[in-house]
């Protein structure tokens, strides 16, 4: 027994079923029931729209509505409160229609006892508050998932977008309303869609989620986001993609010198350790180099510290140029630099240093003049560490200074 009154509105022209139906809401309810009787559709919205129900049953046969336009012009009205539909015979097939477009349930005229009416009253009453309150769970989760600052894509094993939820002020490459039915190949440029669909399909196959990084365009301005690409159910994926560009431009400020904006102390370090274990596992040949600005400090007291600010971007300026594409350049400290030569032996970092050393030595720096560096060389010995090749570079350097400066040493 519902301790709650339940307002049931009835609408309803025919007198003898009015009749039928308060005698049963008398004689066998489940609940304490508050019965209003209309008999034309009019009067029943308004009754509504004084809040005036928690259920209907609606005859689809009124003197001022015919047929399923009745119901829809009800549930319209009035989408939270259940509908119980009496039809006769003849409308069973409108009946079902109702029950398809949002009705609870449907009786048949004729065929409706005591019993049949409260179950299907109580039935649809409880339906509607669970439909309601999973409707409510919904909003509620799909408001905390627009929180997140995510985007999320639910697509199906070829790729095709089914579901996108959005998130407030994300970076979107393409219009939001694009993205259902498209193709994520089609959505993203061409490589970055052929990888996206390697993690998907790897992703349903193997039920392991896949992360896959990518970087895109949006307002002339270069985002970087990061896709994890889940199996969810069936042969769908979920794929939760965010924008990490100011994490990414916070890191690269962290492991960047903002003087010379190559990398700093810390980056080189790691970079350096990575290198070594390469060198161990394939057994490949790896050389670094120290280099010091001769005199560095005789420029900053002559001509002040925004010309020696020139001179050591001039500097990294000219190392680059006489550097190759997968050497590692970094600002040691101060005036030295330290550069990370993979694949390469003593004798061949040597080469390369000596040509840098002499294109330094020709070059004329604006208001101060022609300038010359040091250089200490070492390369990889089973057993090392960044601090131990380090310390033999270092050493080479301390051995070009002491020995008149403006040469390459090795250790």
């Amino acid at each position: 027994m519902i301790d709650k009154q339940i307002k049931v509105l009835l609408i309803e022209d025919n007198p003898i079923d009015v009749r039928m139906i308060q005698k049963i809401m008398a004689e066998k309810s489940w609940a304490s029931i508050d019965l209003t009787c209309v008999d034309k559709l009019q009067d029943g919205l308004k009754h509504l729209s004084n809040g005036g129900a928690d259920i209907v049953l609606l005859d689809l046969e009124l003197p001022d509505s015919k047929g399923l336009d009745t119901f829809i012009k009800v549930h319209n009205h009035e989408v939270e409160v259940p509908v119980v539909v009496l039809t006769g015979i003849e409308d069973e097939k409108i009946g079902l229609e109702a029950v398809q477009k949002g009705a609870q349930d449907y009786l048949v005229k004729g065929q409706v006892d005591g019993d049949l009416l409260i179950r299907a009253m109580r039935y649809a009453i409880e339906r509607q508050r669970a439909d309601e309150e999973l409707r409510k769970s919904e909003e509620k989760n799909r408001s905390l998932l627009i929180a997140i600052p995510d985007i999320m894509f639910r697509l199906n094993k070829e790729g095709v977008f089914l579901e996108f939820i959005t998130a407030k002020n994300f970076p979107l490459w393409m219009n939001a309303n694009e993205f259902v039915g498209n193709n994520v190949q089609d959505a993203l440029d061409n490589k970055i869609g052929k990888r996206f669909m390697k993690c998907l399909k790897q992703a349903a196959k193997t039920g392991n989620t896949q992360i896959m990084q990518y970087q895109l365009s949006v307002g002339g301005k270069s985002h970087h986001y990061e896709a994890r690409i889940v199996a969810t159910w069936g042969e769908e994926v979920l794929a939760i993609v965010r924008d990490f560009t100011d994490q990414r431009q916070a890191e690269k400020m962290a492991e960047t010198d903002p003087l010379t904006n190559i990398y700093n102390r810390r980056k080189f370090s790691r970079l350096l350790d990575q290198e070594i274990q390469r060198v161990e596992r394939y057994d490949r040949s790896l050389s670094i180099v120290l280099v010091d600005i001769d005199n560095f400090k005789r420029v900053n007291d002559t001509y002040g510290h925004d010309t020696g600010d020139f001179v050591l971007r001039k500097i990294t300026e000219l190392i680059r140029e006489n550097a190759r594409i997968s050497d590692v350049l970094a600002r040691y400290g101060g005036e030295e630099f330290v550069i990370i030569l993979p694949e390469t032996d003593v004798e061949g970092a040597t080469k390369q240093i000596e040509r840098m050393r002499k294109t330094i030595e020709k070059t004329s720096f604006d208001g101060v003049g022609n300038l010359t560096i040091c250089a200490g060389i070492t390369s990889y010995r089973g057993g090392d560490s960044c601090k131990s090749m380090i310390t033999r570079a270092d050493k080479a350097l301390y051995l070009a200074k002491e020995e008149g400066r403006n040469r390459v040493r090795v250790r």
